[in-house]
């Protein structure tokens, strides 16, 4: 593909990776995920489309996804808003976009110089941000002022992306990605340098996004990898932490009531004295998002909510007790937000989705001389980082699920160094 347009291609390559690393940067208003990403791809491969190649069954599994949701919207919507559709457009596109791209420009969109360099920019831009809330606060189009109450509240700071738990997103896609990286480019790295990493990566999410909700899910996935690439020092490692955590819980048990400004020591208190009131926090919504979503589609129908501008009263029924809030046409997003939207219509677009999670999960490595499959780890991050909450468009999250079921295809049935 590249024998004739290796400088130009490259060039245009790096520039959409850089808008892909970068979606909430833009100066379009109103909204959260600029469209800078979806305009230079879709240039990108309008220059380079003769050069493309892609699979039938892929092709016909978009096709029906692009039919069966474009059918929902002229037949059904009754609230029709082109912005609204153009939303769950550009998923499918992206989709695609990475799906034919990948295979000749993986070395640009899964770089450990994108991923890194990226990272220390998130990281940079964030850690002045704690010191000077509006450091770079209008390089994304929500409101100055917000950046000022994260600063008040103490819920750290949004860098370069719409708020803190949106950060502490980017950070958990970044080290998967760089996971990915290594897979995909055959690189040779030791269990513990790779754990080294990821751990940087979950401290800075800590330090400057201080979402618990990001912080807890990026703890999880770095459980699942090291459990995957180094199972010994896993199992130490949980015993000694285990006592650990049991001490801390336990000295914060006996100064609780002195502790109970404190977030967390708020949160034991409730969940020991009241715990159904855990449910009034607002990342409980994030963490119900997917209950939640197919409650709300029991509302509204077989053929799913549209655009609908109703609210309702809705309650669901969770372990902590019952659950009451005002219901929408949307929840916290993800892919799951698909189901919401366009009812049955979505079939197609699940099935294309689990397709390509099924074949991630097939991806396997070698860590310390043992086979591991590897897509267990990248089963988990898809799920939690594309289908669970964020924007269903989140270019970085539709690049892991597409890139991790491209690696087992394209990479794994070539020769395979071992990492």
């Amino acid at each position: 593909m590249l024998n004739n347009v290796v400088g130009p291609y490259k060039f245009a390559a790096v520039f959409v990776a850089i808008l892909a690393y970068f979606p909430f940067v833009g100066f379009v208003p109103n909204m959260d995920l600029q469209p800078l990403f979806y305009v230079s791809a879709l240039l990108f491969l309008s220059l380079f489309f003769l050069k493309l190649k892609v699979d039938l069954y892929f092709i016909v599994l978009l096709s029906m996804s692009l039919f069966s949701i474009t059918l929902q919207f002229v037949f059904w919507e009754e609230n029709a808003d082109f912005k609204y559709f153009v939303t769950y457009l550009m998923t499918l596109f992206a989709i695609f976009f990475f799906y034919v791209c990948l295979k000749d420009s993986g070395h640009v969109f899964l770089s450990s110089s994108v991923i890194l360099t990226s990272f220390f920019v998130y990281t940079s831009v964030g850690a002045v941000q704690l010191f000077y809330p509006d450091f770079l606060a209008s390089a994304v189009t929500r409101s100055v002022d917000a950046t000022f109450s994260y600063a008040e509240t103490g819920r750290g700071v949004r860098s370069l992306t719409g708020e803190p738990s949106s950060l502490g997103k980017m950070f958990s896609l970044l080290n998967a990605l760089y996971v990915l990286h290594l897979v995909w480019h055959k690189k040779v790295v030791k269990p513990s340098k790779l754990l080294v990493i990821s751990f940087s990566f979950l401290l800075m999410s800590t330090l400057i996004s201080r979402s618990a909700y990001a912080v807890i899910v990026h703890f999880f996935l770095i459980m699942i990898l090291w459990f995957l690439i180094s199972r010994k020092s896993f199992f130490v490692f949980s015993v000694i932490g285990s006592v650990i955590l049991f001490s801390a819980f336990a000295a914060v048990l006996s100064f609780l009531d002195e502790l109970r400004d404190i977030r967390i020591a708020n949160i034991i208190w409730l969940l020991i004295n009241e715990p159904q009131a855990i449910l009034s926090q607002g990342a409980m919504r994030r963490v119900l998002n997917v209950p939640i979503t197919f409650n709300n589609l029991a509302h509204f129908g077989w053929a799913g909510a549209g655009n609908s501008q109703e609210v309702f009263f809705a309650s669901l029924w969770t372990p902590l007790g019952r659950l009451d809030y005002l219901g929408h046409s949307r929840n916290i997003g993800g892919f799951v937000e698909f189901a919401l939207r366009f009812g049955i219509f979505s079939v197609p677009a699940f099935i294309l989705y689990f397709w390509l999670l099924i074949r991630s999960l097939n991806v396997r490595s070698s860590f310390s001389g043992t086979d591991i499959r590897i897509g267990w780890y990248f089963g988990a991050a898809i799920l939690l980082l594309s289908f669970q909450d964020s924007s269903p468009a989140l270019p970085l999250a539709l690049l892991l699920i597409v890139g991790a079921a491209r690696v087992n295809n394209d990479i794994l049935n070539k020769s395979f160094q071992r990492i």
